[in-house]
């Protein structure tokens, strides 16, 4: 947490996410930033593809089956040693952004190429219990300092 000219900022290291569908498509790499005075949330994320893409939208998929899609900003794409990267950004409502992490199960990020090809992002259930802890304990301290 660092004081900002509009709030507090809150930037979340960067996790990994497991591929769940799509066969082009290595870990997304994902990371937050917010200010606590702000109704959203900067969603950043880096996916590793096989060949050159562009990603068009985002997709959150709560364990209930709720579904919420969000238009996405491209930053860059490079070529690394043996995959691209694609780097975007979207904005969250933070309250979606708080209910991503109040259930026991994953959620599962969608993302919708030019091409109409998707690929979906999942956490394996060691992984999410560790992020989810994490991530909870952010979402108070917000909760807190807002108070």
């Amino acid at each position: 947490m660092n004081l900002h000219a509009e709030g507090k900022l809150y930037f979340v290291h960067e996790m990994k996410m497991s591929v769940a569908a799509g066969e082009d498509a290595g870990l997304l790499k994902y990371d937050y930033t917010h200010i606590d005075s702000r109704n959203e949330v900067a969603f950043l994320m880096t996916c590793a593809t096989i060949k050159p893409s562009t990603i068009e939208s985002m997709a959150i998929i709560l364990p209930s089956g709720e579904k919420h899609s969000f238009p996405v900003e491209q930053i860059y794409n490079t070529k690394g040693r043996k995959m691209w990267n694609n780097r975007i950004r979207c904005y969250i409502d933070r309250a979606i952004w708080f209910d991503m992490y109040s259930h026991e199960q994953p959620f599962q990020v969608e993302l919708t190429l030019k091409d109409g090809t998707t690929l979906q992002f999942c956490d394996k259930p060691r992984d999410w219990k560790k992020n989810r802890e994490k991530m909870i304990f952010i979402q108070e301290l917000i909760k807190l300092n807002r108070e």
